[in-house]
């Protein structure tokens, strides 16, 4: 992700245009440039790059310093994509009755957690269990129609992120009598 600082100034000739942070942190010439137009371009922005940034404009006229430099103070957030994974990564086929426990652990950049199955929203079956940086779908007794994708979704500002896993439950046949 890219992001661009602005600053701006007119004048005759034009002015000078000088970035620093306040913290004193040098700015990487890789990932920061400057434009024509005065404006900081960075790329990419990393959650590092929070902080205070100082523009500072100067105007230079027959080689002296105007003394009337202005600086321009801006504060800058980042907010980090959100991230999700499904434990276990895989999961063997299931039997009718048995349990199935899903765990979605999520960074600390998630403001929300969603679970689907089969791409909707409503999971009857299951209850849901939110603590903090994770969630765990849980079904104490599985059957057939419990089959399908499961997905959950962690939200935040900067997208989404979904990890998905496949369910398979079965009939046991170890069990199953046969009738003649």
């Amino acid at each position: 992700m890219s992001g661009i600082l602005s600053c701006s100034a007119e004048g005759n000739p034009a002015p000078l245009f000088m970035w620093s942070r306040k913290d004193g942190k040098p700015l990487n010439e890789e990932r920061f440039r400057q434009l024509h137009n005065g404006n900081l371009y960075v790329y990419p922005v990393l959650p590092e790059d929070r902080g205070e940034y100082i523009c500072t404009i100067k105007q230079h006229y027959d080689g002296r310093e105007d003394p009337t430099s202005k600086f321009q103070n801006m504060e800058v957030s980042v907010i980090k994509k959100p991230y999700a994974e499904i434990t276990p990564k895989s999961h063997p086929t299931l039997m009718i009755g048995d349990p199935l426990s899903l765990t979605c652990k999520v960074n600390e950049a998630t403001l929300e957690i969603k679970w689907k199955k089969d791409g909707a929203s409503e999971i009857p079956r299951a209850e849901i269990f939110p603590i903090r940086d994770e969630s765990t779908l849980f079904i104490s007794k599985v059957v057939t129609s419990d089959s399908g994708e499961y997905s959950c979704e962690a939200h935040n500002r900067a997208g989404i992120a979904s990890s998905t896993l496949k369910i398979n439950v079965r009939e046991n046949t170890k069990n199953k009598r046969i009738q003649c």
